[in-house]
C-alpha cells in the first residue's frame, strides 16, 4: 500500500487542507434554470409606478365615425365611449436571514474560509429566485390566495381550439386585470391545441407568430415597448423540435444549432419549472407587452441588520419587493399545449 498524506499523523495534525476559500459550489438549487426569475435583471423588463394598485388603459371600441359622404350632406355627430381601465393588483414578496454575532467575530480572518454573511444572503437570495420562478409559471394556486404574484397562467390561457380563445384564469371570474374576456372579446390570447410535434405543429406556430403581430391603424402612445418575442417550454417539446428541425431540410424561419433551436431570430428556451406540466406547453411571450413594474422604493430594498426580538445577540436582515407582472396586451401573446 502507497503511503499518502492522510497516512503521516504529523502532517494530518500540522497542515491545513486546501480550503478552496471565498467560493462555495451551489448543489441546493432544485431547478436547472430559472429564466423567469432572471428576466427580472433586464433593465427593459421593468418599470417603476406609485399608486395604490397598477391601472393601464385601454381602447376597447372602434368608433365607426368615419364614412364616406356626398355633397352638401347633413354631419351626424355622436361620442362613443370606449375607454376602459384595468387594474392589478401590488404583491409583496420578503427574503431574509439571520445570524449570531458571535458567529460574525468567529468567521473573521484568518480563520475565515467563507464570508459566511455573503453566505446566508446568498441562500436567502436562492429562496427569492426560486419563489419567483415557481409562481411566474404558476401563479396563485386557489381564488382565495392573494399573497402570489401573477405568472403566465394569470395573462395566457390554454384552449382547446386554434385562435384567439385563451379567456379567463379560472381562480379569477372577473377575467385579467378585472377584465372578463366574455365581455371583451379582444382581450384574449392566441392558442393551439396540439397533439404531436410535427409539420403541423410548425405551421399552427408560424400562423399563432403572425396572427399576433398587432399593430395600431394610426401613430397612438402604447406600453408596447418592442421587445423582441421568446419562446418557452418543456424539455419535451424543444427536444421534439429539434428532432423535427434535424429532419427537415428547409429555412423557413427556423434554424437548429447544437443547444438552441430558434424561430424567427428567437430561441425557444427549456424552463425546467413547466417539465411537471403534462400537456407540454409552449409559450410565445411578447416582452414588449409585459412588465415587471415595482412600487417606487419597494425593489430589493435591505433592512437591518437588526437585533432579533427575544435574541439579544442575533441579528436579522430583510430583504423586501413590492411588484407585480403586468400584461398590457393578452393577443400579443399565445401558447400551445397538449390535451
Amino acid at each position: 500500500m502507497a503511503t499518502q498524506a492522510e497516512n503521516l499523523a504529523d502532517l494530518v495534525a500540522l497542515t491545513l487542507a486546501e480550503l478552496g476559500k471565498f467560493k462555495w459550489t451551489d448543489i441546493a438549487s432544485t431547478l436547472q434554470s430559472y429564466p423567469f426569475a432572471r428576466k427580472l435583471l433586464v433593465k427593459k423588463a421593468r418599470k417603476t409606478l406609485t399608486g395604490k394598485s397598477i391601472q393601464f388603459n385601454l381602447m376597447s371600441k372602434e368608433a365607426n365615425l368615419a364614412k364616406w359622404v356626398g355633397l352638401y350632406e347633413a354631419d351626424n355627430y355622436y361620442r362613443p365611449d370606449g375607454a376602459i381601465q384595468g387594474t392589478v393588483p401590488w404583491r409583496h414578496g420578503n427574503a431574509n436571514f439571520v445570524i449570531d454575532r458571535r458567529e460574525i467575530a468567529m468567521n473573521a480572518d484568518p480563520a475565515q474560509i467563507v464570508d459566511l454573511v455573503a453566505f446566508e444572503r446568498a441562500q436567502a437570495m436562492s429562496a427569492k429566485a426560486k419563489l419567483i420562478e415557481i409562481a411566474g409559471w404558476g401563479g396563485p394556486t386557489s381564488a382565495s390566495d392573494d399573497k402570489t404574484m401573477f405568472g403566465f397562467p394569470y395573462w395566457i390561457q390554454p384552449n382547446a381550439t386554434t385562435g384567439f380563445n385563451g379567456g379567463d384564469n379560472s381562480y379569477f371570474a372577473a377575467g385579467p386585470a378585472g377584465l372578463a374576456s366574455a365581455t371583451y372579446a379582444n382581450w384574449k390570447n392566441y392558442t393551439i391545441r396540439y397533439s404531436a410535434v410535427d409539420a403541423a405543429f410548425l405551421d399552427d406556430i408560424r400562423k399563432a407568430a403572425g396572427y399576433t403581430e398587432w399593430e395600431p391603424p394610426v401613430e397612438m402612445p402604447q406600453y408596447d415597448t418592442g421587445e423582441a418575442v421568446e419562446l418557452y417550454t418543456t424539455w419535451t417539446c424543444r427536444k421534439g423540435l429539434v428532432n423535427l428541425l434535424e429532419s427537415r431540410n428547409d429555412n423557413l424561419g427556423w434554424s437548429l444549432d447544437d443547444r438552441d433551436p430558434v424561430f424567427q431570430k428567437s430561441k425557444i428556451l427549456w424552463v425546467p419549472r413547466l417539465d411537471s406540466d403534462a400537456t407540454n406547453p409552449l409559450y410565445g411571450i411578447n416582452w414588449g407587452t409585459f412588465k415587471f413594474v415595482f412600487l417606487k422604493g419597494e425593489n430589493m430594498v435591505q433592512t437591518g441588520p437588526r437585533p432579533v426580538p427575544g435574541m439579544h445577540v442575533a441579528v436579522a436582515t430583510d430583504i423586501d419587493w413590492s411588484f407585480n407582472l403586468v400584461c398590457y396586451d393578452r393577443r400579443k401573446n399565445w401558447m400551445a399545449n397538449t390535451a
